[in-house]
C-alpha cells in the first residue's frame, strides 16, 4: 500500500510540474513561428505514460485545435497504436516543434520560409518534456523527430531508410530506448502511390510498435542497438552501422 501511495505521489507531482511547463511552453516567443501560429501545440496523452512518440511539428488541424497528431496522420498512428496493444496503455504524444510552420514546411526544408536555425529554440522544451515524463520508451515518428532528438550533433542525420524499425540507445537519455518509425503522413502518400511498398512499411511498422510495447516491460530486441554519445562523452562507443 506505501509503494502504491508513493506512486500516485510521484504521479501527482510530474503532472503538477508538467502542468507549469505545458503554460510556460504555451507563453513561448523564442522565434518568429509564435507570430503565425494559432495556437501552440504542446502534447496529447497522460505526462505520466512510459510511452512517448516525437513527432515533427504540428499541422493545420493541430495548430486550429492546440493538440498534438490529431489530423489525418494522426489518426492512422492510432490505428497503428491500437493495433500493437497500445490502446489500454498509457502514452503522450509531443512534436519538437511547438508551432506550426507555414505551409507545413519544416525550418531548413526546401522553400520554407525558415531556415533550420529556429529549430534549437524549441529543443529545450522538448528535453525538458521527455525529463519530466520520463520515458522508458520513446518512438520517433519521421526522420526529423529522430534527427533533432537524437541526431542533433550529427549532421546529415540517417536516412529514414537507415533508421526505419532501429532500437537506438543514446548517451543523452541513457534511460530511454528509441524506435524509429516512419511518419505516418508518409504513409498515407504512399498508400496512394505504391499499395504494395505501403503494405511492406505497414507490416514493419507493427513489428517495430511491438518492439517497443515488449521494451516498454523490459524486454529489449536481440538485435544489436543503434549507439549515439554526445560530443561531450568520454565513454565507449560501438560504430553507427
Amino acid at each position: 500500500m506505501r509503494d502504491r501511495r508513493a506512486r500516485i505521489g510521484d504521479h501527482r507531482s510530474v503532472i503538477e510540474d508538467y502542468k507549469r511547463l505545458s503554460e510556460e511552453i504555451r507563453q513561448c516567443t523564442s522565434c518568429p513561428l509564435c507570430s503565425t501560429r494559432t495556437t501552440v501545440v504542446v502534447d496529447r496523452g497522460d505526462p505520466t505514460a512510459r510511452l512517448l512518440f516525437v513527432g515533427e511539428a504540428p499541422g493545420q488541424s493541430e495548430d486550429a485545435l492546440g493538440e498534438a497528431f490529431i489530423g489525418a496522420a494522426g489518426q492512422l498512428l492510432d490505428e497503428f497504436i491500437a493495433g500493437a496493444g497500445l490502446a489500454d496503455r498509457k502514452f503522450l504524444i509531443i512534436n519538437i516543434l511547438k508551432c506550426r510552420p507555414p505551409e507545413n514546411k519544416f525550418p531548413g526544408d526546401k522553400d520554407s520560409a525558415y531556415g533550420a536555425e529556429i529549430v534549437p529554440k524549441c529543443l529545450p522544451w522538448l528535453d525538458k518534456q521527455i525529463e519530466l515524463v520520463n520515458p522508458r520508451v520513446v518512438v520517433l515518428v519521421g526522420r526529423k523527430a529522430a534527427e533533432w532528438t537524437v541526431f542533433r550533433n550529427k549532421r546529415p542525420a540517417p536516412t529514414m531508410i537507415e533508421l526505419f524499425g532501429r532500437w537506438i540507445q543514446s548517451d543523452r537519455y541513457p534511460k530511454v530506448e528509441f524506435f524509429g518509425i516512419y511518419h505516418t503522413a508518409y504513409l498515407l502518400r504512399l498508400r496512394q502511390e505504391n499499395s504494395v511498398k505501403a503494405q511492406e512499411v505497414e507490416e514493419k511498422m507493427r513489428r517495430t510498435l511491438a518492439m517497443a510495447v515488449a521494451a516498454i516491460d523490459g524486454v529489449l530486441p536481440e538485435l544489436e542497438p543503434m549507439l549515439l554519445k554526445s560530443p561531450a562523452s568520454k565513454s565507449r562507443q560501438l560504430k553507427f552501422f
